[in-house]
């Protein structure tokens, strides 16, 4: 498999994720500027006539938001599901145990596609505060399985290194969006006027910048796609000076009179990849 055929593969694996991850975040992001301006607007009201606001002069508002909420959900479970089936075939591309983080990653996309589209159909019904609090929590439980995904991918022995700097800035996301959610949790009082629910929006924001910023770099990644299946008990995706280094310790073992296990034992390679170097050195017929 040559260099092209290579990046097209990794690039045509991952592409579909980043559109998915893209739309999704411009419908979170949208959202939560567009709810900080009506926020900012209902605030003003209430604010000049706090004892004597009538509700009609909010109501326009309101109404204005719950289109402008509704067309920002409907863009955020096309993302997801996008990102659900870009994740999909992604998975597919790699080894049994990075294949496992993925698929956690999966489920969990899919349970917030899901909550999404409940949140969509009840909103549209009524608004609570509690409901609002239960799909925080939930949120929380989708983050937190994601961060255990993309660490398992961050600290794998197999998983590209040249991919490992965009796992770590999605890790970091959801962390800062678990934050945001866990806020949400806590029912403070302020949800809707005050500092917090800014400062919520802007951990938002800034954690679905970053799930971008980090799905560009996987999907832009150079990588030989032919490492990726195989498995952590066999081998481990090795860096270009790893592999410099290794194979001088091979022929260095082999010229030594090193027997095969032995320089299996020295180096933790597999009799198949010693023998290619042995091959590629011309040591071995």
């Amino acid at each position: 498999m040559n260099d092209d055929q290579n990046k097209n593969l990794w690039s045509d694996a991952t592409k579909v994720a980043f559109f998915g991850v893209a739309l999704l975040s411009v419908g979170v992001i949208v959202s939560w500027v567009g709810g900080m301006n009506f926020n900012s607007q209902i605030q003003k009201i209430v604010g000049m006539n706090v004892l004597s606001y009538s509700q009609e002069a909010i109501d326009p508002i309101l109404g204005k938001w719950k289109i402008f909420e509704t067309v920002c959900s409907l863009g955020c479970i096309a993302g997801y599901l996008l990102f659900m089936l870009g994740l999909g075939k992604f998975g597919k591309i790699l080894n049994e145990a990075d294949g496992k983080s993925v698929e956690i990653i999966r489920i969990a996309v899919i349970v917030a596609m899901i909550l999404n589209a409940l949140m969509l159909v009840v909103n549209s019904l009524y608004q609570s505060p509690f409901v609002g609090k239960v799909a925080s929590g939930i949120f929380m439980i989708v983050y937190f399985l994601m961060l255990k995904g993309y660490w398992s991918l961050k600290i794998s022995k197999t998983f590209p290194d040249t991919a490992r700097s965009g796992v770590f800035i999605l890790a970091v996301a959801m962390m800062i969006a678990f934050v945001g959610a866990l806020i949400g949790v806590t029912g403070i009082p302020v949800i809707h006027f005050g500092v917090v629910y800014y400062f919520r929006g802007a951990l938002y924001i800034i954690a679905f910048v970053m799930m971008v910023a980090g799905w560009w770099k996987i999907k832009t990644a150079e990588v030989d796609v032919s490492k990726l299946q195989v498995e952590p008990e066999e081998s481990r995706y090795f860096s270009d000076e790893e592999l410099k280094s290794l194979e001088q310790l091979v022929v260095n073992s082999k010229e030594g009179g090193f027997s095969l296990e032995q320089i299996q034992a020295l180096t933790n390679l597999s009799a198949a990849q010693i023998n290619e170097i042995l091959k590629r050195r011309g040591l071995m017929s």
